[in-house]
């Protein structure tokens, strides 16, 4: 992210501008002693060439390719929707897959398979995942299980057909799509839960694409990672797994597959331990635009459509920052709050 100075230097950085010509119009403009913004404009281009913006000899590097591997197995389990990609196990170890199929349950799709990885049970008891990016061992059944929701993600954070933020999605039941982007330990899967316990559809709590243009959210309803304390919160039931399927939440819980609809609005969640709830006024554009880059995961693989994705969130939807102390207000004052998105 760029100030206006270093976006306004790294802008003039096309090949044809001269460098003396540009600190003498920069002086006058801003008023200041040349002298001063050359020194100013050499350590902008010292840092913009340091980080590749500038000055680059070679192409940008690429993001890492995921290594696929063929896999066999005589069992595969039902395909998941993880985003745009259909996922489906494959394996020898039925009552293995039989208990996949059991805890991704809110996954499951009747979309055609694209991404196959397999598991293996070994001699020790250890389970292998192969298939995607580099294989991968745990323990026991239930480590794997218990860890595979999160292998996902890596499938989800690969993809380059939408934009990908690290944000929670929930549907109200007025038919508002909502965003929840906020950083690991910000209560957001906490927030996401609540909601849907309050009646409000899940949409997921790691990933959520956004399409260009139409700006309809792209879900991926994977298990809850709940931790003891957040379980205590919700009024859940102590369990020695961290997955939380979207039924514990609410028997008949809407669970949003696929397309959810057009986002309505973002809501930037964050937990500060005994603090009164407050929910922003909505950001300007560029205020905004600066919130969300943080949360995009796939922005590399995406490119300018990714970006013009942030842009039109940034610019056409209501982008908000709600601080809280406790759930259960925070819950009250997104139920109560008018439906309505920003010119």
């Amino acid at each position: 992210m760029l100030n206006p100075s270093a976006a306004v230097l790294w802008a003039s950085c096309d090949g044809s501008r001269d460098r003396n010509a540009l600190v003498a119009e920069l002086a006058q403009a801003v008023r200041a002693d040349p002298t001063h913004v050359q020194g100013d404009l050499d350590a902008g281009l010292a840092r913009l060439s340091q980080a590749g913006l500038v000055g680059r000899s070679v192409p940008a590097p690429a993001p890492p390719v995921l290594e696929i591997t063929q896999v066999t197995g005589a069992v595969s389990s039902t395909v998941f929707a993880v985003l745009d990609d259909g996922v489906m196990l494959r394996g020898d170890d039925a009552a293995l897959l039989a208990s996949v199929d059991s805890l991704l349950v809110s996954l499951a799709d009747e979309r055609a398979a694209t991404v196959e990885l397999g598991v293996a049970t070994a001699d020790d008891g250890s389970v292998h995942l192969s298939g995607r990016g580099t294989e991968r061992a745990y323990g026991s059944v239930e480590a794997f299980l218990d860890a595979l929701p999160t292998a996902l993600n890596q499938i989800a954070a690969a993809t380059s057909s939408c934009l990908v933020l690290h944000a929670g999605c929930v549907r109200a039941p007025d038919g508002e799509v909502v965003l929840l982007p906020a950083v690991s330990g910000s209560g957001k899967t906490t927030l996401t839960a609540a909601l849907v316990q309050a009646g409000w559809a899940y949409g997921t709590d790691e990933a959520v694409g956004v399409r260009s243009a139409s700006l309809e959210a792209v879900t991926y309803p994977k298990p809850l990672v709940l931790d003891g304390n957040s379980r205590e919160v919700l009024g859940l039931s102590p369990s020695i797994s961290h997955n939380t399927v979207p039924t514990e939440l609410r028997a008949e819980v809407g669970v949003l597959v696929g397309t959810a609809g057009p986002v309505g609005r973002v809501v930037l969640p964050r937990y500060e331990t005994g603090a009164a709830v407050s929910l922003s006024e909505p950001l300007s554009s560029r205020e905004a635009i600066i919130a969300l880059l943080e949360h995009a995961i796939n922005l590399a693989r995406v490119g300018q459509p990714g970006l013009e994705v942030l842009c039109q969130l940034a610019g056409q939807v209501r982008v908000q920052v709600l601080v809280h102390g406790g759930v259960a207000d925070a819950v009250s004052v997104l139920t109560g709050s008018p439906s309505h998105a920003a010119g």
